[in-house]
């Protein structure tokens, strides 16, 4: 049998030589959460849940501004529609709990480290470029979060609770 050739896709432990390293986006949110939390004295290794926590705020975001793209009367029909049953709100409450399941799995203390070892490689400037984009991103992400509550509060209510 022929031996197929692995295709190398680039990540953020792609170790080639002469190429460029690369953090992921995730993965510098996660370890400037785990470095902050850490410092702090707090349990660092729920910055996978915190990550789970930020994701599901944009999810609520999303779906808040999906409602509020309906006219009046179709989202008010909706509203009622779903306050009796919280079928749909179920679903979506339960997104939370599988993204911190998910991502208790990916993000680790070995992952933490690796991390480490490739922020310690960098120089300064690059450090706190990717220390920026998790002080932005925190910033936006706060924004979003009230966002998404105001524009569920226009209902008077919240489509994500039964009734």
């Amino acid at each position: 049998m022929r031996k197929r050739k692995q295709r190398h896709r680039p990540y953020a432990g792609d170790d080639r030589p002469g190429k460029p390293f690369r953090i992921a986006f995730w993965d510098n949110i996660f370890y400037w959460l785990w470095h902050y939390v850490a410092r702090s004295g707090g349990y660092a290794f729920r910055a996978g849940g915190i990550i789970a926590l930020i994701q599901f705020i944009y999810c609520l975001l999303a779906i808040a501004i999906a409602i509020n793209c309906l006219d009046e009367e179709a989202a008010w029909t909706l509203y009622l529609h779903e306050k009796g049953k919280g079928i749909a709100g179920g679903l979506v409450i339960l997104l939370l709990p599988a993204l911190m399941i998910v991502h208790s799995y990916i993000y680790k203390e070995s992952r933490y480290e690796k991390l480490k070892s490739r922020f310690g490689q960098m120089e300064d400037g690059e450090r706190a470029r990717y220390r920026m984009v998790f002080r932005v991103f925190l910033a936006v992400t706060a924004v979003a979060g009230y966002a998404a509550y105001r524009l569920f509060c226009r209902f008077g209510g919240q489509f994500l609770l039964p009734g």
